[in-house]
C-alpha cells in the first residue's frame, strides 16, 4: 500500500511539473499568436491616413554607461526621433502586413534586462496604439507589444525607409552584420 501511495504521489507531482512547464513556454506562444491575431485583423482594415509611425532611435554600435530602458531611450541626449505620417506610409505599407507567424517566434526565456537602440510605435488614430517593437532584449531579441520573439529582418526593415540617410545607412549595415547577407 505504502509503494502504491508513492507511486500516485510521483505521477501526480511529475504532472504538475508538466504542467508548470507548459505554462511557461506555451504561454509566451499563446500571447504571441492574440498579438498577432488583433494586429493582423486591425492592420488589414485600417486606413493608411489614419496612422502615423514614431521612431526613436541612436546608432546601433554606441556604448552606454548602462543598458537603457525604453525611457531611457527616449530621454537620452542623443536620441534621435522620427514621426512618419500616414500618407508617408503608403509607399512602404505592405511591410506591416508581412508581420506574421513565421516572423512572431517567442523565446523560451525572457531576457533580463532591456538594452534599447531603436524604438518604434505604429499608432492609429482611431484604434490607438497597433505595434509596440523595441529592440533590443539583452539577448538582443525583439520585444513586440509585450512579447519577446527572436530577431528577424521585417522589423528592420519597416523602419529603414524612414530614417534619414546616415541613420539608415547604419541600420542597414547592422541588419546585414547581423542576420547575413542571404536573407531578405
Amino acid at each position: 500500500m505504502n509503494a502504491k501511495k508513492r507511486i500516485i504521489l510521483a505521477f501526480l507531482v511529475l504532472l504538475l511539473v508538466a504542467v508548470a512547464i507548459l505554462f511557461r513556454f506555451g504561454g509566451n506562444c499563446m500571447r504571441s499568436t492574440r498579438v498577432l491575431h488583433k494586429y493582423s485583423r486591425i492592420i488589414e482594415q485600417v486606413d493608411v491616413n489614419d496612422l502615423s509611425l514614431t521612431i526613436y532611435y541612436m546608432s546601433p554600435w554606441i556604448l552606454t554607461t548602462f543598458p537603457l530602458s525604453v525611457d531611457g531611450l527616449i530621454n537620452h541626449s542623443i536620441t534621435e526621433k522620427t514621426i512618419v505620417s500616414g500618407s508617408d506610409l503608403k509607399e512602404h505599407f505592405d511591410l506591416f502586413k508581412q508581420i506574421n507567424n513565421d516572423v512572431l517566434i517567442p523565446v523560451r526565456r525572457r531576457s533580463p534586462y532591456l538594452n534599447v537602440r531603436l524604438y518604434y510605435v505604429l499608432e492609429c488614430r482611431i484604434n490607438g496604439r497597433l505595434l509596440d517593437v523595441v529592440m533590443w532584449s539583452s539577448e538582443e531579441n525583439i520585444i513586440v507589444n509585450g512579447v519577446e520573439v527572436k530577431e528577424h529582418y521585417i522589423f528592420y526593415d519597416i523602419i529603414i525607409p524612414f530614417l534619414p540617410e546616415s541613420a539608415a545607412e547604419q541600420w542597414s549595415r547592422w541588419r546585414l552584420d547581423l542576420l547575413g547577407e542571404n536573407i531578405p
